[in-house]
């Protein structure tokens, strides 16, 4: 499959295919004899995954071992410290959320006649602690 059909499949632009497979996101594409890149169908799949796990928050560090994973029969150590950290992450991220979530119900339910606008203290104050407790990062 030419490298056209499969940002088309995948719903990227041909420069995000070339970015990917260039930071080893993808494996090398054979070349046709005419030069012109050709890819198997499951790199459709692998960018898919590529870009939500970006719009998710994971670093193509992060992603890049989580393929590594996925291509391994076994999840390394290094890929499962950095998903116990993502964890706190989204932990963190989902208590942020669900913070705001209270404060823009107060504003509906008392139909914004607060003193004080109950979004910015949600946003301003210390974050609330995870749920779940987090790993902490390695320091190099």
């Amino acid at each position: 499959m030419r490298i056209g059909e499969v940002a088309r499949l995948a719903e990227v632009r041909v420069v995000t295919v070339r970015f990917y497979e260039a930071q080893g996101l993808l494996p090398p594409a054979a070349r046709e004899a005419s030069g012109y890149r050709s890819f198997p169908s499951s790199v459709v799949q692998r960018i898919r995954f590529i870009r939500r796990a970006a719009e998710l928050g994971f670093s193509l560090l992060e992603i890049r071992g989580f393929l590594a994973a996925s291509d391994a029969s076994r999840l390394p150590q290094r890929a499962r410290r950095a998903a116990e950290a993502k964890i706190g992450e989204i932990d963190g991220r989902i208590a942020d959320l669900r913070r705001v979530q209270r404060a823009i119900r107060r504003v509906i339910d008392t139909d914004g006649t607060e003193e004080h606008c109950p979004i910015l203290a949600s946003l301003g104050g210390p974050p609330e602690p995870a749920l779940t407790p987090a790993r902490a990062p390695r320091t190099r």
